[in-house]
């Protein structure tokens, strides 16, 4: 494990790499690790209704990205002060995933107009120039995120043990649920919430969806670029 996680201390010096972003719920005794691509959007909100935090109802998915919640920095993690807190995050199958930031990420008309997106591309891609363009197909796009490495990749396709490792290799996290069975695993953390919420379903797809998708050359592609996921997620193509 020491040598797959090896490449974090490659990717982020120190003060780049311990950036803020981990919710904190005091008085749960909670921190979430968003990860994004994995239901972020659903338990941000849930989080926010308990923090009474206010967002466009019908702006949902973009509103509750940009609310102020109060963040740890994962400089702290450790620290005594919250031994004893549910530190957990939820992770994705990585085939599953890419295909799902395409769907969301690159529109088919470069014409149409939806808010965070420029000649349907979202506004967070564009520092790669011409690297995604609206139209462009899933093949396109794979071999794309293949070329961008963990150090420059946007979070929506960057990988997701960057965001739960520490530079020492250290699991930041005390539970780790999944993506595939988010109904059963999130109860885990609905012990330490009150009996009353439920976990909003937002950006609902089909998860088998992305299957139809791929050929055996992109499922090797993602494979490798995604290896450090699918070795400590324990995860396969299907």
């Amino acid at each position: 494990m020491a040598n797959v996680l090896q490449p974090i201390k490659k990717l982020f010096d120190k003060d780049r790499y311990y950036f803020h972003g981990n919710i904190l719920l005091e008085d749960y005794k909670i921190i979430y690790f968003p990860v994004a691509k994995v239901a972020c959007s659903s338990i941000k909100k849930l989080f926010a209704d308990l923090l009474e935090l206010k967002y466009d109802p019908d702006d949902i998915d973009d509103s509750v990205h940009e609310l102020n919640f109060p963040f740890v920095n994962k400089k702290e993690i450790f620290s005594r002060r919250y031994d004893g807190y549910l530190k957990f995050a939820f992770v994705r199958n990585p085939w599953d995933r890419l295909f799902s930031c395409y769907k969301s990420k690159v529109l088919q008309d470069p014409d149409y107009y939806i808010r965070g997106f420029t000649q349907g591309v979202f506004d967070g891609f564009l520092k790669y120039g011409n690297t995604f363009y609206a139209g462009m197909n899933f093949s396109e796009f794979v071999f794309a995120i293949r070329e961008i490495s963990d150090k420059d990749a946007d979070e929506h396709f960057r990988s997701q043990y960057i965001s739960l490792y520490n530079t020492n290799g250290a699991r930041l996290t005390n539970y780790i649920g999944k993506f595939e069975k988010i109904d059963k695993d999130f109860s885990h953390v609905a012990k330490w919430l009150p009996k009353e919420v439920k976990l909003p379903r937002l950006m609902q797809s089909d998860n088998r969806s992305y299957v139809e998708a791929y050929t055996q050359k992109l499922i090797e592609v993602v494979a490798d670029r995604y290896k450090e996921d699918i070795f400590l997620f324990d995860y396969s193509f299907y």
